[in-house]
């Protein structure tokens, strides 16, 4: 199996155990499936390329999820990246994040 998938499943169901809320698992999840659909890079996240992630199904506040996305991307080892909330936030519901980890 694929080094991010399995990373990827080590940390749900660390997050499963240890975690009240689940906001790190769904932003786990959408990470996951970015990396399934990312057809230039197979089976990792893209590099370079800004990704969005729709946080409708949320109920923290944006900087709390900021916060836990910053987290879960630090856990998946990637150590440079950028992530920032989409200007139309309150109306897309989506937060933007770019990997720059060659």
């Amino acid at each position: 199996m694929n080094i991010f998938y399995s990373r990827c499943l080590q940390l749900r169901d660390y997050y499963l155990k240890t975690e009240s809320d689940n906001t790190k698992v769904i932003l786990l999840s959408q990470l996951f499936a970015i990396a399934f659909y990312n057809s230039e890079q197979l089976d990792d996240l893209p590099r370079g390329v800004t990704c969005y992630i729709n946080c409708s199904n949320l109920t923290s506040n944006i900087t709390s999820i900021e916060d836990s996305l910053r987290s879960v991307l630090s856990d998946l080892h990637f150590h440079k990246y950028h992530v920032e909330r989409n200007s139309n936030f309150y109306i897309s519901h989506e937060i933007n994040f770019v990997i720059n980890d060659a």
